[in-house]
């Protein structure tokens, strides 16, 4: 119940930019909202969660403590959206396409995303 408050309070100043996190030990991809993309602390979905819902400018990870933390990933939104090495999408960046799942992220993006962004449309990637 506490985080579907989190979720309308943080509906109602999406004006203003947005993520939510959790500090469970355990997460899973099932705690993904519709209309949300999430990072994991851990593989597979689990550990701590960020879930993101405003699109059109990049959010820095560092703002939330989850800087080079991000191990898994749900795009479970209908726009694309990118995660990017560098804090305001400084390269390289990786594409996110609507519905995508990393269980586990590929190749160095392990451990290495400081900043994501989810666009308005699905045309970026």
């Amino acid at each position: 119940m506490r985080l579907r408050t989190l979720i309308a309070v943080c509906a109602a100043v999406a004006s203003i930019g947005c993520a939510i996190f959790a500090t469970q030990a355990s997460a899973n991809f099932s705690e993904c909202p519709s209309g949300w993309l999430c990072l994991w602390q851990n593989e597979l979905g689990t550990g701590r969660i960020l879930q993101f819902h405003d699109s059109g400018s990049w959010q820095n990870l560092t703002e939330y403590g989850f800087n080079d933390q991000a191990s898994s990933a749900w795009n479970h939104t209908n726009k694309d959206a990118k995660l990017a090495w560098d804090i305001n999408g400084g390269e390289p960046t990786r594409c996110l396409q609507p519905g995508e799942v990393l269980e586990v992220m590929p190749g160095n993006w392990n451990n290495n995303a400081s900043s994501i962004r989810i666009f308005t449309t699905a045309t970026v990637c």
